[in-house]
């Protein structure tokens, strides 16, 4: 409706993509059911004209279906190794890569090893809702900050910008760069918040290059866009096997979509100018360096 199209394009494009998480939601329960299902049927439907073929030769319209039958078989086998491989997190595995049944394993793997029955956090916690409220409080605390006064850093002699470098990380956002960016990430790395990942933007560019381009148009302007861009989820992965406190845990973060792809595109700016900045006995941070080179 006209409300909705006068408000600001991050929270229209917010409010689009939780609209299609819903509905892809809906249809995937709906026309597409489960994988495991869809195949079977597919197969049955192959079973009866494959046994027709046995008996006689097949009409112009059954070697049609049949056809049609073998290739979304192949699709579902496909979609389903990439679902599993999904969920495995087997990154160093590639796409068509025939393993689906170790993809299941390793996601059940990953479960099992994931998961905190038992938390030592001053005392022992065993109820599941204590646990999760325990996490919370301890990483809400962690990544607070108490409002106070911070030391002045106009002293030290840091280096220094051109105008050029400062007008290239403060220029505006264009179209080329934001899809160069975005090819530059992970496709099918597990996703944040709003349940989408980078492939899905790759693929619908063409869709979806409008709503972006204005967002980032509004951010660039205003300093500022939809919170719920900026949610994350925090997994917990264990450091060592049976992990019962929490600094036995590493903190991974899941962010928004959006989100990541403003980050890579100031990172790649950011890239540009950062060897000047970093000092040259600073290893950290600064691709192509390493540690020998101190010596």
């Amino acid at each position: 409706n006209e409300e909705f199209y006068i408000r600001r394009p991050d929270y229209i494009l917010a409010s689009k993509l939780k609209a299609l998480k819903h509905k892809l939601k809906e249809w995937n329960r709906s026309e597409q059911g489960s994988l495991g299902q869809q195949r079977k049927n597919v197969l049955e439907k192959l079973a009866v004209v494959e046994k027709i073929a046995t008996d006689r030769a097949l009409t112009e319209d059954e070697a049609t279906e049949k056809a049609t039958l073998l290739l979304k078989l192949e699709g579902l086998i496909k979609y389903e190794e990439i679902y599993r491989r999904q969920r495995s997190r087997s990154v160093w595995l590639k796409e068509g890569d025939k393993h689906t049944n170790f993809f299941h394993k390793m996601a059940n793997a990953h479960k099992r090893y994931n998961n905190i029955e038992l938390l030592i956090q001053g005392n022992i916690v065993q109820d599941p809702e204590r646990i999760q409220g325990e996490i919370v409080e301890f990483y809400q605390k962690l990544y607070s900050e108490n409002v106070q006064r911070r030391p002045s850093n106009n002293f030290l002699n840091c280096p220094r910008l051109t105008g050029e470098e400062i007008e290239d990380l403060e220029r505006n956002f264009d179209e080329e760069e934001v899809l160069r960016s975005l090819k530059q990430c992970a496709v099918d790395k597990a996703p944040g918040p709003d349940g989408f990942t980078m492939g899905f933007y790759i693929k619908c560019w063409e869709v979806v290059k409008g709503d972006i381009m204005k967002t980032f148009q509004h951010f660039y302007d205003q300093g500022r866009f939809e919170r719920s861009f900026n949610a994350t989820f925090i997994a917990l992965i264990p450091k060592k096997k049976g992990a019962k406190e929490l600094r036995d845990f590493r903190p991974i973060s899941l962010i928004g979509s959006i989100y990541q792809i403003l980050s890579k595109v100031l990172t790649e700016r950011l890239k540009r100018v950062m060897s000047k900045l970093v000092n040259s006995q600073q290893l950290a941070f600064i691709k192509g360096r390493q540690i020998w080179m101190l010596f």
